[in-house]
């Protein structure tokens, strides 16, 4: 009797967890939509900012983006913004010329995550 119950007891936990897997949609990809400066590009007049559209929306916890000079220095001003599926953050002045990276990491809505990096040439 005792191995009826729990054979029962089995038999519903696996019917409960490929419910689960039937009805639960997975997290969507998050993905890089638009950049600007252009992912690759080269510009001839220096932004004072960089922004970024993405597939999905994002939170601030846990997203983050930079801006490096090619000597290595830091020029963008740390004031990121993050509005629905779009990301902002400010750029001091751009002396240097050569290749800047953005390097961005951002979180979205449903605990996916995007890290990455790209170029432009100033």
């Amino acid at each position: 009797m005792g191995q009826i119950v729990r054979e029962r007891r089995s038999l519903a936990s696996l019917i409960l967890v490929a419910c689960a897997l039937l009805f639960t949609s997975p997290a969507q990809a998050l993905d890089l939509v638009e950049a600007d400066p252009v992912v690759n590009s080269t510009i001839t007049s220096a932004p004072s900012a960089i922004t970024m559209r993405l597939s999905g929306e994002i939170v601030e916890t846990g997203s983050s983006m930079s801006v490096r000079a090619p000597s290595g220095k830091l020029v963008d001003d740390g004031s990121l913004l993050i509005d629905g599926a779009q990301a902002l953050i400010g750029l001091g002045a751009l002396s240097e010329s050569g290749r800047y990276t953005v390097t961005y990491q951002f979180m979205g809505i449903e605990g996916e995550l995007l890290s990455g990096s790209y170029i432009f040439t100033f």
